[in-house]
């Protein structure tokens, strides 16, 4: 974490390749930090080797519980009027790459946030400081349990079977959609039975019963 999911990839792209050192990427150290950050100091498609990827997930924009009579369509345009007061929260890259999409979509000026943990961020979401906080929606989904918090939309391509009724940003904004995905690397020039070896690992222990009943 931090500098935009950016320091394990510098570091890894200058370590040895003999499998001892890998990294657990994602979308925003890999994909969209590129176009994010000035200078960047490792190549994300020459400095690594693939081992493998571990899950794939989509974005909510989660607000609190006593918005939950409100659309995302009436959202964007209470955000229009009143940019001051619908500040929006995330974490690295491909938070604010889609916060620039709804900005950019629909023509708003709202303060974007950053941070570097989540539990600062949905501390400041619930006491009032954000309006909102575009989080995984693995994230947002407990806090609608208890009513503590209402999810406006989803960034994915289809409606969620877990929330049927949640609109997706794309049917107000039109191409407004994106997903992150997590995985394994190591450094570009690790031997291929290495990563064959490393792989095999990741894999096993993801289908062992006990570290899928623990996430």
């Amino acid at each position: 974490p931090g500098a935009g999911a950016t320091i394990a990839p510098a570091v890894l792209s200058r370590a040895k390749p003999d499998g001892y050192s890998i990294m657990y990427g994602s979308t925003s150290s890999l994909a969209t930090a590129p176009g994010m950050v000035k200078n960047l100091s490792y190549d994300p498609v020459k400095d690594f080797s693939g081992i493998t990827l571990i899950g794939e997930q989509y974005f909510a924009l989660l607000t609190r519980g006593e918005f939950k009579g409100i659309s995302f369509a009436q959202w964007i345009e209470r955000m229009r009027r009143e940019p001051e007061k619908y500040p929006v929260g995330g974490q690295s890259g491909s938070y604010q790459t889609l916060n620039n999409m709804i900005r950019e979509a629909g023509k708003l000026s709202h303060t974007w946030v950053p941070y570097a943990e989540a539990g600062r961020m949905m501390a400041d979401l619930w006491g009032g400081r954000l309006s909102a906080a575009i989080v995984p929606l693995n994230l947002g989904l407990p806090t609608l349990k208890g009513g503590q918090g209402h999810i406006l939309a989803l960034s994915s391509t289809e409606r969620s079977p877990a929330l049927p009724d949640t609109p997706l940003m794309q049917e107000t904004l039109p191409g407004v959609y994106i997903n992150s995905w997590t995985g394994y690397f190591a450094p570009a020039k690790v031997p291929r039975t290495i990563i064959n070896t490393l792989h095999g690992f990741i894999t096993e222990v993801g289908k062992d019963p006990e570290v899928l009943r623990r996430n």
